[in-house]
């Protein structure tokens, strides 16, 4: 029933394939490619923090000085990384008290985060002299206000457009927007170890800072930084509830279970794909027409 994760990760690369933005945009790869940047930035910090390796700590800080001069969404991951550090730091603490032993595999160490911002630097430095001397181009990333913002970003996942929302479709569709809530809280019950911190601050980092970085509501370009979050998130409830099932009913429904997690992104997919394909129809544009 477990397999180290490859089964959930599969699943999140088909959630994140599945999902509507994903197929919107994937014609307009000025848009996904700071995602792709981001994720691998993130995925080598972990890494370097497991595995004690300087050379990923220092590519984490490369790659996340890059995504920087990239699109504005890339901005996103830059401040993302610091909830992690504080993050990984607490989870350590508290699970080092007493007779209680860490669960999240990591040591860091002092020179940990030197490292990391020496790569940082590599690759930030003009783009950080340039907000030294110029502040406005650092400021004008935070242009809404957190409140009315925040409403409107949670309502954007699974409301269509109305007067607070100003995506076209909502980011999640009807069948995988339930699963995130219960990801949500499978998250929650897990803030003892590390993937279920780091993914709950990706989610909720991401959506806080998404209420400051646009100034009326949220865009398709600051939200799908959090898509590989949600779909890690969802893919991990679907396989919680696979071995539940298995483990309450016995190993002859573990066929049938996979089956079943297989077959709700398999629906969400095709529910998005005849969505896009409808819009791109009705849009008409050379544009649609090359992405359908």
């Amino acid at each position: 029933m477990e397999d180290n994760g490859q089964w959930l990760a599969l699943m999140a690369a088909l959630i994140v394939a599945a999902t509507y933005g994903v197929l919107q945009f994937s014609r307009l790869p000025v848009y996904l490619e700071p995602v792709g940047w981001g994720c691998l930035a993130l995925w080598a910090l972990v890494r370097s923090l497991r595995t004690d390796d300087r050379l990923a700590l220092a590519l984490s800080g490369v790659l996340t000085g890059l995504v920087l001069h990239l699109y504005s969404s890339g901005f996103l991951f830059f401040l993302i990384i610091p909830f992690w550090w504080v993050g990984i730091r607490l989870l350590q603490r508290f699970t080092n008290r007493g007779d209680q032993k860490a669960k999240t595999n990591t040591n860091p160490r002092q020179w940990y985060l030197l490292t990391w911002l020496g790569g940082l630097l590599i690759a930030g430095a003009p783009l950080f002299g340039l907000w030294l001397r110029t502040p406005m181009l650092l400021t004008d990333h935070f242009q809404g206000a957190l409140e009315p913002n925040l409403w409107a970003t949670l309502l954007a996942f699974t409301v269509r457009a109305n007067g607070a929302n100003p995506l076209t479709y909502p980011f999640l569709d009807s069948i995988l927007a339930p699963l995130l809530l219960l990801a949500i809280g499978a998250l929650l019950f897990n803030l003892d170890r590390l993937p279920g911190l780091l993914l709950l601050l990706w989610l909720g980092g991401g959506l806080l800072l998404n209420s400051n970085l646009t100034a009326h509501g949220p865009g398709w370009s600051t939200l799908l930084p959090l898509t590989p979050a949600i779909a890690l998130a969802v893919a991990f409830t679907l396989d919680r509830a696979r071995i539940t099932m298995v483990a309450t009913l016995g190993e002859w429904v573990n066929q049938a279970a996979t089956f079943l997690a297989v077959g709700v992104v398999a629906w969400a997919l095709m529910f998005n794909w005849v969505t896009y394909y409808q819009m791109a129809r009705a849009t008409g544009d050379a544009a649609s027409y090359t992405g359908r």
